[in-house]
C-alpha cells in the first residue's frame, strides 16, 4: 500500500509538470485541458492528441483519486495485508499439564 502511494504520488506530481509544459511551452492544451489543435500544414485532416500526452493527461486525473485513495486507507488503519495469526482463546487451564 505505500508503493502504491509513493508510485500514485510521483506520478502525480509528474504528470502535472507535463501538463504545465503541454499548456504553456508546448500549447498543445488550453488552460481547461482540452485539445488544441494546429492548424493543418496540408489537406491530411485534423492533428490529433499523441499517446505520450494522452497518457500524461489520463495520469494527471486518475494518480490524485489514487493517492488519496491510500492515504485515506492509511488513515483509517485499514490494511490488504493481513497477518496469518489466528487469535488465541483463553481456556481456563493452567500450566503444562493440564
Amino acid at each position: 500500500m505505500r508503493l502504491v502511494r509513493w508510485l500514485s504520488a510521483a506520478l502525480w506530481a509528474g504528470s502535472w509538470l507535463l501538463m504545465v509544459l503541454e499548456v504553456f511551452r508546448w500549447h498543445h492544451l488550453t488552460p481547461t485541458l482540452r485539445f488544441r489543435p494546429d492548424p493543418p500544414p496540408d489537406a491530411h485532416g485534423v492533428g490529433h492528441l499523441g499517446l505520450p500526452a494522452q497518457a500524461a493527461r489520463m495520469c494527471a486525473f486518475v494518480a490524485p483519486a489514487v493517492f488519496v485513495a491510500t492515504q485515506a486507507c492509511a488513515r483509517t488503519g485499514r490494511r490488504t495485508r493481513h497477518p496469518a495469526v489466528t487469535p488465541t482463546v483463553p481456556t481456563g487451564r493452567t500450566g503444562p499439564d493440564r
